[in-house]
């Protein structure tokens, strides 16, 4: 299980994305993945979880943020909705977890409002991931 990250401060990671997708999931979550096609949408979601196009580690690593608050964050927005948070912990992984995994504490409300950039959305190599604070 990977180390839950509270979030005091901005993550940063650098990683190969296996199949070009990026996960943005609370774990136990019963919505499922939702499919992405690149060419028309840089990301699809549900309820449950976000899915984000991003360049295959054929070509080259992506540089992600995550953080709390948009204020500093790069790049085009590309989804800014909400997704069902279980137990306060939201991870970003690779499509189904087997390359990499991150764990972040983001709060115990039943949703939680993500923004998420991205420098090009056609071919991101630098993702900003961005909890908001709650009002």
């Amino acid at each position: 299980m990977a180390q839950i990250n509270d979030l005091a401060e901005d993550d940063r990671f650098s990683v190969g994305v296996p199949w070009g997708v990026i996960r943005i999931e609370s774990p136990g979550s019963d919505w499922g993945i939702p499919e992405i096609d690149p060419l028309v949408s840089p990301t699809e979601s549900n309820a449950g979880c976000i899915v984000v196009a991003v360049i295959h580690d054929d070509i080259g690593t992506v540089a992600v943020t995550v953080g709390v608050g948009d204020r500093d964050a790069p790049g085009e927005v590309i989804f800014d909705g909400s997704i069902e948070v279980r137990h306060g912990v939201v991870e970003i992984a690779d499509l189904v977890g087997t390359t990499f995994c991150h764990q972040y504490k983001v709060g115990t409300g039943k949703f939680r409002r993500i923004k998420v950039f991205a420098d090009d959305p056609e071919e991101a190599q630098e993702l900003s991931v961005r909890f908001m604070e709650e009002s």
